[in-house]
């Protein structure tokens, strides 16, 4: 309050981690004295940051998502591994527990029994994790998706783009990337996000499987994602902060290419 009180107006607060999404959320009523911020559920930013909750959402909507489990004990933790079988993957299932409380460092991916129980053993006591389907990488592609919705229908724009490297490898945070429209995962991200009631700015991984020949949401963020400044509509130079800022303060964000991602692509390679 008292940041907002020197900046003066009603600036717009964006959240660029969990734990500042989840803050804005659930304390919106007296934030919103000083900060312009969008109308959601109290506890919708937390639910769509918990792992375990996101699954629960996704298979209430009708949503494309891996299979995925939070055991309660180690013993737990070995009964879902027998049923989704190895390779699988494992997270934390709260994002900040991850310095206090972390199962694993960060996401995971476990190749074989003797591999999971050998994470188990260096566990002091059963953490809070999410044990998660795994898509074989010969079968999947992975797909980043920026959204931002407003209060109205017509209010929302998404970006696109193929997720080509991570850190860790094959599980982790965005390192190599391009823009690219995809249409499809437009609409998934869209359709979810009406579903739920979410209005912000939100960063997805969608996983596509060419097998089943489908898109799975496996991973929401309800704040700016890391590459955001990456997502540029070429047409009308409409840069997704800037869709952001149009939208959060009740204006409709520009057209331009607002059902897909831009036509020029971009490269982009973060360092951790």
């Amino acid at each position: 309050m008292r940041i907002g009180t020197s900046i003066g107006g009603r600036p717009i607060a964006l959240a660029t981690d969990e734990e500042a999404a989840v803050l804005l959320a659930e304390h919106a009523v007296r934030l919103r004295e000083r900060f312009v911020l969008p109308s959601i559920p109290p506890r919708l930013a937390r639910q769509l940051a918990t792992k375990h909750e996101l699954h629960t959402l996704c298979v209430e909507y009708g949503i494309p998502t891996a299979a995925a489990a939070r055991p309660r004990s180690p013993a737990e933790v070995f009964t879902v591994a027998e049923t989704l079988g190895f390779p699988l993957v494992v997270k934390n299932d709260e994002p900040w527990l991850r310095l206090t409380q972390p199962g694993v460092s960060s996401t995971a991916i476990i190749r074989d029994r003797l591999g999971l129980q050998r994470l188990v053993d260096s566990w002091p006591s059963m953490p809070s994790v999410v044990i998660q389907e795994y898509l074989p990488r010969e079968r999947a592609i992975d797909w980043i998706a920026h959204g931002c919705f407003g209060e109205q229908p017509d209010q929302q724009v998404v970006f696109t783009g193929r997720k080509l490297r991570s850190w860790p490898p094959h599980a982790g945070v965005t390192t190599y990337a391009y823009t690219c429209s995809n249409a499809e995962l437009v609409e998934l991200t869209s359709k979810f996000c009406r579903k739920v009631g979410y209005r912000g700015i939100c960063d997805l991984d969608g996983r596509y499987d060419s097998v089943a020949r489908h898109y799975n949401l496996v991973d929401f963020n309800p704040r700016l994602g890391h590459s955001s400044g990456c997502s540029r509509a070429s047409t009308e130079s409409t840069s997704f902060e800037r869709c952001t800022s149009t939208s959060q303060v009740g204006s409709c964000p520009p057209a331009g290419r607002s059902t897909g991602a831009a036509t020029s692509w971009k490269i982009w390679t973060c360092r951790h």
